[in-house]
């Protein structure tokens, strides 16, 4: 027969007594793996706010581009273009330098304040993100069957083509 320490191991214990040390000690593991579980998802956001710092970076640079071209071609415009693509590259380096939590703060204030321009700046910046993807798509499948040419299939002896 076991003894009463063991017994008292297997017993449960009344409502309202419970060992102090083991539950601090769930609480640390608790405590652990929320802060590992915050910091992977953290570096996560992270990740996602420097793609899509460098995905308007790259439009930045497309409106600058555009703009200089401008300059030569329709002069009406370019100052129009410039001020663009120095207010997404502002945007770019705002993506970069802040934090998460910040740019939801202030979105969210934006949304508030003025719900139907955050509506047509969600729907334009979803256009002009689209259109710079597909186009990015399009040149590097332009790039890789560049690099892959065709060759012609020679005929077979029996066939009469």
């Amino acid at each position: 027969m076991r003894s009463d320490e063991a017994l008292e191991d297997v017993i449960p214990r009344r409502a309202g007594e419970h060992d102090l040390t083991s539950h601090s000690e769930e609480q640390g593991i608790a405590e652990q793996i929320v802060e590992d579980l915050r910091g992977t998802v953290e570096a996560l956001l992270d990740e996602q706010k420097r793609r899509a710092s460098d995905t308007v970076h790259g439009i930045a640079e497309a409106l600058q581009r555009t703009a200089e071209t401008m300059h030569h071609d329709n002069v009406a415009l370019a100052p129009y273009a410039d001020h663009a693509a120095g207010r997404v590259a502002a945007l770019a380096a705002r993506l970069r330098e802040e934090r998460w939590s910040d740019l939801a703060t202030e979105a969210e204030a934006v949304a508030r304040r003025q719900p139907a321009l955050f509506v047509i700046g969600a729907i334009a910046a979803g256009f002009i993100v689209g259109r710079f993807v597909t186009a990015s798509t399009a040149e590097r499948e332009d790039a890789d069957a560049a690099s892959y040419p065709l060759t012609r299939a020679e005929p077979d002896e029996g066939s009469t083509d």
